[in-house]
């Protein structure tokens, strides 16, 4: 039998243009997650779900491979299951439903789809569904799922809807930020001098994201104390706004590169970065307010919604608790809102 091992989703890389995904398919690649990338070309090069999508599907195809190994017949002919595969399958399908379920998409339309292209039997669809425990529906339909359902709303389950990333990303996700903030303690007055040009900076990127220059430095405070080399050992995440190793890489750098820079060197890759989110989230032509800045860093593929996480999300909640202001066993874009309002810079103290 093949290592097993060799088969490996990882992190989802999600390219901004067709020849970068080309190049990403290989393997499955938050905060300025969910949504995981490379290089971004330039304005026209820009997210899809339909790129998030094609990764996946590449992905499941793998995972529907590979089920086919986790039963074997031994030499008198009975049935038996390999410990092994079945070890990888359970990881790596998990890891597949938090990245599919952070982007929006729903993973059972796409082995849906993969069942309706592969002409699979009712025997073999059961079989699938029974290996990787998933439920596929007899035809497949949409593999998007809607960014603002009603009731869901009101309460999330965990990773049942859109997240990232994307992770900062989440794009990272992405999914949604599931790293906890490395500045707990805010303020505004973060033990960092800046120069004016940083601030000068701050105030034109607002302008072409369409936000509060004021929200988008208490956001930056918040993440990182205004801290250009910011690094937060559980996960690697980095800079002003906390990029995320995936998410660096999907904006054509690394988080070592961004520690090298400059903080208004870095301020590039922040509207890069907000560019990019803001289209894939839906916020394209909208002005930002500070609750929307803040979502689109913790959690972008949730970033419209009232509430992004709950108490019931296990980590993605738990690690980032401190934001639940009211303590009601929700992160709301209220208690984002409230979160920004307490670390709005005093400008008099950090820019020279």
């Amino acid at each position: 039998m093949p290592e097993v091992s060799n088969v490996n989703i990882g992190k989802i890389n999600m390219p901004t243009s067709t020849s970068s995904m080309q190049n990403a398919l290989g393997g499955l690649g938050n905060n300025a997650s969910l949504f995981g990338n490379d290089l971004i070309g330039g304005t026209e090069d820009t997210y899809t779900s339909d790129t998030m999508k094609t990764q996946l599907k590449t992905k499941a195809q793998s995972l529907v491979s590979l089920s086919k190994k986790l039963k074997t017949k031994d030499a008198d002919g009975n049935e038996k299951t390999s410990p092994t595969v079945k070890k990888s399958i359970e990881k790596q399908m998990k890891m597949l439903k938090e990245q599919a379920e952070a982007a929006g998409i729903d993973l059972n339309a796409i082995f849906a789809e993969i069942a309706d292209e592969s002409h699979m039997t009712r025997k073999q669809r059961k079989e699938l569904q029974s290996n990787l425990k998933v439920s596929i529906p007899k035809k497949s339909g949409s593999t998007e799922t809607s960014s603002n359902t009603s009731s869901s709303n009101k309460k999330l389950n965990p990773f049942g809807m859109s997240n990232g990333g994307f992770g900062n990303l989440s794009m990272q996700g992405t999914q949604g930020n599931y790293q906890p903030t490395l500045n707990p303690s805010y303020g505004n007055s973060p033990n960092t001098k800046l120069d004016k040009a940083f601030l000068d900076k701050t105030k034109d990127i607002s302008q072409r994201i369409g936000c509060d220059y004021k929200d988008l430095l208490a956001v930056m405070n918040s993440e990182s104390g205004l801290k250009s080399t910011a690094r937060n050992p559980k996960g690697g995440a980095t800079g002003l706004i906390q990029f995320m190793p995936a998410t660096a890489k999907m904006l054509g750098t690394t988080t070592d590169e961004l520690r090298r820079m400059s903080p208004t060197q870095q301020l590039d890759y922040v509207e890069k970065f907000f560019n990019m989110v803001k289209k894939s989230a839906g916020f394209e032509g909208k002005r930002l307010s500070g609750a929307d800045l803040y979502a689109l860093v913790f959690m972008p593929g949730r970033a419209k919604r009232d509430i992004l996480t709950s108490a019931s999300d296990g980590k993605t909640y738990s690690y980032n608790k401190g934001l639940d202001k009211d303590g009601d066993g929700h992160i709301s874009k209220a208690d984002l809102q409230r979160r920004v309002a307490a670390c709005y810079v005093d400008e008099s103290r950090v820019f020279a």
